[in-house]
């Protein structure tokens, strides 16, 4: 039978107490009018329960809470904030650093701490840093020490974070990151352009005066309308709300659009006016899809964006396919029916008409 050799290897460290335990009331101070709320704390350390040492000579006794630093500071905060949830932002509180250490050198304690938190946001899902908050206080002490002294380190390094960050989002309206409430406003009056630009409206029909370019000798076609869109976002912040409004005309431009002066006949111009029909009913398109948009003060214009962009590669494919489907205008049923297509799917979406 091999028989099994152990081995005992002794060390000599420094004596390490279990700990001592850290007890937290409720804290006595409240933000009666603040505009946030505390959602939840996170503690990014790597032992949630640390909070510290106290060295005495060759002695060492760890500084622990008695659950995590996150149940403990949490129950703490319980009654500081506004508990109207739906009114005031979430805002998560990380926990970065939290070292208290502890020196008794003879009857006096030096007590010091090395704290950073971060103020959160989350929004749609993605979590932003708002407010950074670095403090390393220090206290002395009489030995023994006075019960409560390393709670009081922390709850005072609190009480100081929220006070500051309280005064800083006074003075931060339109803050981003402070946007409570986020709405969408599609609105196509405020938009101010060329003289030499008509906005399309549905009793104002294009005439042969409309098409003031100069035609191209060269060109295969008898005419062309140039149809674009002038679009434009204007963020409007008052106090923690923001409303987007958001701007799209469909527009004809006379500078650009021609026609050969052989060529001015009612059913050429008919065929042009559908292409500003169809400027317009994407137009109508894409108001509908943006009122759908979830949105945030981040992520608004890359958010609308998209949807324009969506937009205008079908836009650009319809008028394509009119111009194939009815040959410019000259296969006479293809362009009755494109007429009617046209005018029913306008009515269906009235409603985004600006």
């Amino acid at each position: 039978m091999q028989k099994k050799l152990s081995l005992i290897f002794v060390f000599l460290l420094p004596f390490i107490g279990y700990g001592q335990m850290l007890h937290f009331g409720i804290a006595d101070w409240k933000f009666e009018k603040s505009t946030f709320h505390l959602a939840g704390i996170i503690d990014s350390r790597k032992d949630p329960a640390n909070a510290g040492k106290s060295l005495a000579g060759n002695k060492r006794t760890d500084i622990r809470f008695e659950q995590s630093a996150e149940v403990s500071i949490a129950n703490y905060l319980s009654k500081s904030f506004n508990v109207d949830t739906f009114n005031t932002i979430p805002l998560t509180l990380e926990i970065k650093k939290l070292n208290i250490t502890d020196l008794l050198n003879g009857k006096r304690h030096k007590l010091s701490a090395d704290i950073l938190f971060c103020i959160k946001r989350n929004l749609n899902g993605k979590t932003y840093d708002l407010y950074e908050f670095s403090l390393r206080p220090v206290a002395y002490k009489t030995d023994p020490l006075p019960a409560g002294s390393y709670e009081e380190m922390i709850t005072a390094s609190l009480k100081e974070l929220f006070k500051q960050f309280d005064r800083w989002t006074q003075t931060q309206h339109g803050h981003p990151l402070l946007v409570r409430i986020t709405s969408l406003v599609s609105d196509g009056g405020l938009i101010k352009i060329d003289p030499d630009t008509i906005h399309w409206t549905k009793n104002n029909k294009l005439t042969w005066e409309d098409f003031k370019g100069k035609d191209l000798i060269n060109s295969p076609f008898s005419a062309q309308s140039n149809c674009l869109y002038t679009l434009e976002q204007r963020p409007i912040f008052n106090k923690d709300s923001l409303t987007i409004h958001v701007m799209l005309r469909p527009c004809f431009t006379r500078k650009s659009s021609w026609v050969h002066p052989d060529a001015l006949q009612d059913t050429l111009l008919m065929h042009e006016q559908v292409h500003f029909d169809l400027c317009e009913l994407y137009g109508r398109i894409f108001r509908k899809n943006i009122a759908g948009l979830t949105i945030n003060a981040l992520n608004f214009d890359k958010e609308i964006n998209e949807v324009f962009n969506d937009m205008w590669t079908q836009y650009r494919a319809s008028q394509e396919r009119y111009d194939l489907e009815t040959n410019h205008g000259t296969i006479t049923a293809m362009q009755i029916k494109w007429i009617r297509d046209t005018e029913k799917s306008l009515n269906e979406l009235s409603a985004w008409e600006r």
